[in-house]
């Protein structure tokens, strides 16, 4: 897939860093010359203040209108993070989506496809400086409805991971 975004965010002129963050707005467009799609996006996403338990949330809604053998779609996601204890985190997201023309001919009499998903994780981070980077162990659950049995699944692992950051 090949994509290019243009991102552009509201500055307030008189904004404190206690105050909240405005929202993120992108206009982009893709190309999927495999599957012979293409199209654009608009999107727009917001940091919801944080909680007194200390969950940063963000929510998003973005709408991609496609040229090709797929549907436009309409989709909407709210995704967090929460520090349980040091060194643990749980992570979680759902979404829905709902396209506005069937999906194929050869699924239910070309239904609409409508879809939710979510994922929940438990982090534990390991080692905080291992090889210049972090180790952590992750245990996550994922579950996706459809309306079309070919597009819901379940999902649930235990990962190893290392992260780095360069700059």
């Amino acid at each position: 897939r090949n994509a290019a975004n243009l991102h552009w965010q509201a500055t307030r002129s008189s904004q404190s860093p206690a105050q909240e963050q405005p929202a993120l707005y992108s206009l982009g467009y893709f190309d999927e010359p495999r599957s012979s799609r293409s199209g654009w996006t608009l999107r727009a996403q917001k940091n919801l203040p944080a909680t007194a338990m200390g969950v940063s949330t963000l929510a998003w809604a973005e709408y991609e209108h496609a040229r090709g053998p797929s549907p436009n779609a309409l989709r909407l996601g709210l995704q967090g993070q929460w520090p349980l204890a040091t060194g643990w985190q749980l992570h979680g997201y759902a979404y829905a989506q709902a396209d506005n023309t069937g999906y194929s001919p050869l699924l239910d009499n070309n239904k609409p496809r409508r879809v939710v998903t979510s994922y929940l994780a438990l982090e534990r981070q390991i080692a905080p400086s291992f090889w210049g980077g972090q180790l952590g162990v992750t245990l996550h659950w994922s579950r996706r409805w459809s309306n079309l049995p070919l597009f819901a699944w379940k999902d649930q692992g235990l990962s190893l991971n290392w992260q780095r950051q360069w700059r």
